[in-house]
């Protein structure tokens, strides 16, 4: 922009002192310099006005977007990695609320996203309170039914018994480019995806060398270990043997989609869950271009 200016005054300059060549006139010289001091003004207040939007640019990213990106690459984290209940808050008023007047330069759009999100999480969050026992409720008897046949009646008949969410937490696991990796079923229902879709996921990770595929196991996981050391020995054995594992696996995963899908308070808090990760998603890659 500054260079044109200049090749702009530089032509005025040469056309100008023509003409007053031409005239032989001091009042025409006297007018080519006032114009000359006009567009030299112009030039250095629109220079001044292009550094102050870029100071302006850069406060608003410090100010307003780094915050904000990072409280939602936390509210990302939390919902990838299940923590329901616990989730980071996004604190717009906080934000908001200390830097005004850079707020308020945020595009209307941008902020309308902003708000829309921060209200739905909100509201996410108090739906979570009420519905994540009866999900994890549901996986825990999911993976218990899965793995009937591999328990002894009466280890199963107490595991199905405490219905407390023991096995909530149970996962897959499978060693991929020698590199081990974890997916549980609360993941998959997050993503909605199967089982597949998560390995060929992680075959995709930026830091494996190779896809091939290592071990894999259904890891019963629960905090109530007593349940497991009854019979851990047949249990795993069985579990972990390639085929059967996955199988095991499916099977709990099918069951849970399934239950959901009757009953119809806990299938939309799945959908609103997949939802709001959606927008966290979306809204940080804005959030981002525009810092």
């Amino acid at each position: 922009m500054n260079v044109i200016y200049n090749i702009v005054i530089l032509i005025v300059v040469i056309i100008s002192v023509a003409i007053g060549i031409h005239a032989k006139s001091w009042e025409a010289l006297t007018a080519i310099g006032t114009l000359l001091l006009a567009i030299a003004t112009f030039t250095a207040l629109s220079w001044d006005r292009k550094k102050e939007k870029t100071a302006l640019r850069r406060q608003v990213a410090e100010a307003i977007f780094h915050p904000l990106i990072k409280k939602i690459s936390f509210i990302i984290s939390d919902l990838e990695n299940n923590v329901v209940r616990g989730i980071t808050t996004f604190d717009l008023a906080s934000v908001r609320d200390s830097n005004i007047y850079l707020y308020s330069q945020v595009k209307k759009r941008m902020a309308n996203e902003i708000e829309t999100f921060d209200v739905d999480l909100i509201k996410f969050r108090n739906l979570s309170v009420q519905q994540t026992p009866k999900l994890a409720t549901l996986i825990s008897k999911s993976v218990v039914d899965a793995a009937k046949g591999h328990l002894p009646e009466n280890l199963y008949d107490k595991a199905a018994q405490q219905n407390d969410r023991d096995f909530s937490w149970s996962y897959f696991s499978c060693l991929i480019g020698g590199k081990n990796f974890h997916i549980s079923l609360w993941q998959l229902i997050l993503k909605n995806q199967s089982l597949d879709d998560a390995i060929r996921e992680a075959q995709n990770a930026p830091d494996i060398f190779n896809k091939k595929i290592g071990q894999e196991k259904f890891n019963l996981q629960s905090p109530n270990a007593m349940i497991l050391d009854e019979h851990t020995d047949n249990l795993r054995e069985t579990l972990n043997k390639r085929s059967e594992g996955r199988q095991r696996f499916e099977e709990a995963l099918k069951s849970i989609k399934d239950g959901a899908q009757k009953d119809s308070e806990l299938l939309g808090y799945v959908m609103e869950w997949q939802n709001v990760y959606r927008l966290a998603v979306a809204i940080k890659k804005k959030l981002k271009s525009f810092d």
